[in-house]
């Protein structure tokens, strides 16, 4: 399929998010204390100061102080604690 204009039309067509038809994360910040991500691939690693998850394409690094998680089903992830930042790492992550 074409670029971002041909995949609105087809979500909007269908009726869907275009983050749901193209099977991309979505990540909620409340403030700097609470992250939410929607359709992860599971955790990496995790300690009280980093948390690495899995995502479709790559890897999101997130560094704060005091992480810890709220809630880990297979399609959320909930990330709570002083979040000083996050990277995306593109490419599969082993």
């Amino acid at each position: 399929m074409g670029g971002r204009a041909s995949w609105d039309r087809m979500a909007k067509a269908l009726g869907l998010p275009l983050d749901v038809l193209l099977d991309l994360p979505r990540l909620e910040m409340q403030g700097q204390h609470v992250l939410r991500i929607e359709n992860h691939r599971g955790l990496r690693s995790i300690n009280d100061s980093r948390v690495e998850v899995r995502l479709r394409g790559g890897l999101l690094r997130i560094s704060g102080h005091e992480l810890h998680l709220v809630t880990l089903t297979s399609s959320l992830l909930v990330i709570a604690g002083r979040i000083r930042a996050l990277e995306f790492a593109e490419g599969s992550p082993p």
